[in-house]
């Protein structure tokens, strides 16, 4: 399904988000990344050795030394262009938002994770079922998340199907589990089929678990650091400019919380701030602008 995305929600209000192309962004990155494994494939051909590395097979989840697997599965697509297409279509069109809404760091995380989980839950049920026959390959199952976390931000915003027929987001959401729905009954009912529905669902369940219940998952690996007493990393050096000839100095307080809501809006993204940091926020600009008025 191609998708061609308009001006959509954003922080309640409607507003153009970017959507043009930004090489510094993990959803350009990941393009870029399954766009060179395309070409490398498509020109040494499907049974080269490189394809062999990166599928997946179920078997794998019980050799530990395979199981880089379930995330490299990921960035390997059949040979018929139109599977790494729409995936990457999809991906730059609606992941775009969700890394704009969520930031960088944490967006590569929900993609990986993504990776990880629908790849394990398709090996668990090809063991249970007995078929180690099978390899998975795809973004889809990631890209599945990604579009329905667009969809959960963001329902009442506008997309374009084929650049052509406006629909809305939570329209898109309903087709996407649906579609995947009626088509894994049917393989329920007729045998196998090339498409992984189940791995579309999959995405699809996480990226609510995800939505609903307000996992960060930058949050918990800090946490976990902290815990384990990891080497504190070096923080980004974010600072909200303050003029040296203020009347009346800023408290060091004050700059100290500031920077680190800076540095959490940095990692995170704006939409990971509590009301009260917005709050601090907003009073700490406007005694800066009265300063800087009075010191002019």
């Amino acid at each position: 399904m191609g998708l061609y995305d308009r001006h959509y929600y954003y922080d309640d209000q409607l507003q153009p988000l970017q959507t043009g192309w930004n090489s510094r962004s993990i959803v350009a990155i990941i393009i870029l990344i399954n766009g060179a494994i395309q070409l490398l494939t498509l020109f040494f051909g499907r049974n080269d050795q490189l394809a062999s590395w990166l599928w997946l097979r179920a078997e794998d989840l019980g050799n530990p030394v395979q199981w880089y697997r379930f995330l490299t599965y990921g960035f390997l697509h059949s040979q018929d262009i139109q599977h790494v297409f729409f995936n990457m279509l999809s991906l730059f069109f609606l992941g775009q938002a969700v890394e704009q809404k969520y930031g960088r760091k944490e967006f590569l995380r929900i993609y990986l994770v993504a990776l990880a989980v629908c790849g394990v839950a398709w090996a668990v049920l090809h063991l249970t079922q007995r078929d180690t026959n099978s390899v998975l390959l795809g973004a889809s199952g990631a890209v599945t998340a990604v579009s329905m976390l667009f969809v959960f931000c963001y329902p009442n915003s506008t997309l374009h199907i084929w650049g052509v027929l406006p629909v809305k987001a939570w329209v898109i959401g309903i087709l996407i589990v649906g579609g995947n729905l009626m088509g894994n009954s049917q393989i329920s009912a007729n045998g196998r089929d090339q498409v992984a529905y189940d791995v579309h669902l999959i995405g699809a369940a996480l990226a609510a678990v995800y939505f609903f219940t307000k996992i960060n998952f930058v949050d918990l690996t800090e946490q976990v650091q902290s815990k384990l007493q990891f080497p504190g990393r070096r923080k980004t050096k974010l600072r909200i400019h303050r003029p040296e000839s203020s009347g009346q100095p800023v408290p060091p307080k004050n700059q100290a919380e500031a920077d680190r809501i800076l540095d959490k809006i940095h990692r995170q993204g704006q939409d990971s701030l509590t009301v009260k940091e917005r709050e601090f926020l907003e009073n700490y600009s406007r005694q800066l602008r009265k300063t800087r008025s009075r010191s002019s």
